[in-house]
């Protein structure tokens, strides 16, 4: 969190930075560019880093303790949030971005981290209903 926060008021304060001159000017674009990149690759990185929660609680599911199995539920539920929060943040920072070509690249990189997240989720979900009846 405190990366992200870090990375959106160094953005903030690009944005901030003086441009009369030509110099001011370059210096300031590279500084937004840098910005967004920063401020969109920290939540890429933390919703990459959340995804990896998933094999833990499947483990909690197939070898936990069955009574504790709906907290499993929920913490499958936290994970996928966690992660649709930051894709969120990934996707409001890339329309900073002037590159086409890389803006597509993270926007399908993270539909793909999304719709891996949306399944793993169902399949743990699945197999503590099984586990409930």
């Amino acid at each position: 969190m405190e990366k992200d926060t870090d990375a959106f008021l160094s953005l903030m304060k690009a944005y901030k930075m003086p441009k009369k001159t030509e110099e001011e000017i370059k210096v300031r674009k590279e500084a937004i560019k840098k910005g967004n990149e920063n401020a969109q690759n920290i939540p890429f990185e933390v919703a990459k880093s959340a995804y990896k929660l998933y094999s833990y609680i499947a483990i909690a599911v197939n070898y936990g303790n069955k009574n504790a199995i709906s907290d499993a539920g929920v913490a499958a539920s936290l994970t996928e949030t966690a992660i649709e929060g930051a894709l969120l943040n990934v996707k409001i920072n890339i329309q900073g971005i002037k590159d086409e070509v890389y803006k597509k690249k993270m926007t399908d990189e993270c539909s793909k981290l999304l719709k891996k997240s949306t399944d793993k989720k169902k399949e743990i979900m699945e197999i503590i209903e099984v586990k409930l009846k």
